[in-house]
């Protein structure tokens, strides 16, 4: 029977409970062997508008829409810090919510990096519907903007045909953005031990927060009918696990590997080894405590 398991039935006790916390917390800074990562791909799709920060234009059009990107490198750095801070934002909650400590959380997110994938639409030239179209669409396409959204395109030929001054209301023949500028792809890779075994459902599960989080956001409402969808989960290979302990306990769930793991350094730095050690010395002698000296 597994030393976690005889701790679960032990009376609630303070001393037991922090113990629990301080384990979970080494456990939880634990990494894969060096050179190892586990990815996780994804694409997010389902809108059909685009916030402006994800369309760019020439710095002399910018002046129209002060939230516009001035060059295609500038709207995919606006994706990428979008979907880092959101994924990190869902994650960091996650770990709040199992009592982690702050230094844990920092470096459980320091083990995690994010890599987007975006092409973002070029707007020659930009406008309102309220507004009288640029003298030079007669020769480019313009995007039709409204409030902060990108909602469309108005092609040279439909501007000869006076069918992009329009209300909004009534801009059925704007063509829409290409569905290539409207598809996100991404990559997230851990070197966390904990992480790295996580389940597809597990990391669709935080995807799909992340979209939800996304859609609430300041410049949000063109993910609303958003979808993200867990692409692939790559195994991480030639790493040796000969046993895993897991429980539930009021701080979350306690999971470890016993294998190649190395631990961070900034388990030490929140709970330090002698500290954990001092606890476990202060308790009443039980044959149940003492294998804890190995775990930690």
């Amino acid at each position: 029977m597994s030393v976690l398991t005889n701790m679960a039935r032990l009376p609630t006790n303070p001393i037991m409970v922090s113990l629990l916390a301080a384990i979970s917390t080494v456990l939880g800074c634990g990494v894969m062997p060096a050179g190892q990562a586990r990815n996780m791909t994804f694409t997010v799709t389902g809108f059909i508008t685009l916030p402006v920060n994800m369309v760019y234009t020439s710095i002399a059009n910018s002046a129209r829409v002060s939230a516009i990107a001035t060059s295609e490198a500038s709207a995919k750095g606006f994706v990428q810090l979008l979907v880092m801070q959101t994924v990190f934002a869902v994650l960091e909650h996650q770990a709040r919510s199992a009592l982690l400590p702050d230094a844990i959380i920092s470096a459980i997110l320091g083990q995690l990096t994010v890599e987007t994938s975006y092409n973002p639409l070029s707007c020659p030239l930009v406008t309102s519907p309220e507004e009288e179209h640029p003298q030079e669409a007669m020769t480019k396409n313009y995007c039709i903007i409204v409030g902060n959204t990108v909602t469309g395109i108005c092609t040279v030929l439909m501007n000869m045909m006076g069918k992009c001054n329009m209300p909004v209301n009534n801009m059925v023949t704007v063509t829409a953005i290409n569905g290539k500028h409207l598809t996100i792809s991404g990559t997230l890779s851990t070197t966390n031990i904990i992480m790295a075994n996580w389940s597809r459902a597990m990391w669709q599960s935080v995807v799909d927060r992340a979209v939800r989080m996304l859609a609430s956001s300041p410049s949000g409402s063109p993910f609303f009918a958003a979808v993200a969808t867990v692409a692939s989960v790559n195994h991480f290979t030639s790493l040796v696990v000969t046993r895993r302990i897991s429980t539930l306990h009021g701080i979350g769930k306690i999971s470890r590997w016993v294998g190649r793991v190395n631990v961070l350094k900034c388990a030490t730095d929140v709970t330090p080894r002698t500290s954990i050690l001092t606890t476990i010395a202060s308790l009443p002698t039980n044959p149940i405590v003492i294998p804890l000296l190995a775990m930690i």
